[in-house]
């Protein structure tokens, strides 16, 4: 379970999330931080109290595998579709994206990525185009985009750094659960 220490405050899953599986956490330029359940995302924000957020929308539509932020504002919300929140925390309708979704990452051009089993999906006009990959490659764990335009793919045998000029490189583990316990 998720808990909080300040002072003599103590507080469990039931008082502040939806579901004691978390998935994703970001932390928003605002210092707000966003927690990825299995009943979909929560956002906290700092005042006199933590507060919670929680689109109930969500909830029909399956977890919150993993939260980026959108270069519009906002953040962007990976489950069984690809959800959009505005920066005051407004659900925005979902877009329609291929299923099971694992990680989301918008670049610094505005390119939109998605990652689903194996596959790194990119939007490109109203439309999802694989890219291409190694054949055979392990689950996409998770995704994320730097200043640069890089694209970093992490998977359970290694990391993928994919430039915006195309190139692919691999940071390969010898122990396939060694990305997991550092």
């Amino acid at each position: 379970h998720a808990r909080w220490r300040s002072g003599a405050e103590r507080e469990t899953t039931a008082q502040w999330l939806p579901h004691p599986s978390c998935f994703a956490v970001m932390q928003a330029c605002d210092g707000a931080l966003w927690v990825g359940s299995y009943r979909g995302p929560t956002r906290f924000a700092r005042g006199p109290v933590w507060q919670r957020w929680l689109s109930l929308v969500s909830l029909v539509h399956g977890g919150a595998h993993a939260i980026a932020p959108a270069r519009a504002g906002g953040y962007w919300v990976a489950s069984n579709e690809l959800h959009r929140f505005a920066p005051d925390g407004v659900w925005l309708p979902p877009i329609e994206t291929p299923p099971r979704l694992l990680g989301v990452a918008e670049s610094a051009d505005g390119s939109l990525y998605v990652a689903e089993g194996p596959r790194v999906w990119k939007r490109v006009g109203s439309t999802w185009q694989v890219q291409p990959g190694e054949v055979g490659a392990a689950e996409i764990l998770g995704l994320i985009s730097d200043r640069d335009g890089t694209l970093w793919v992490w998977r359970g045998n290694g990391v993928e750094r994919r430039g915006s000029d195309g190139t692919v490189s691999t940071i390969a583990v010898e122990r396939p659960n060694q990305l997991l316990q550092t």
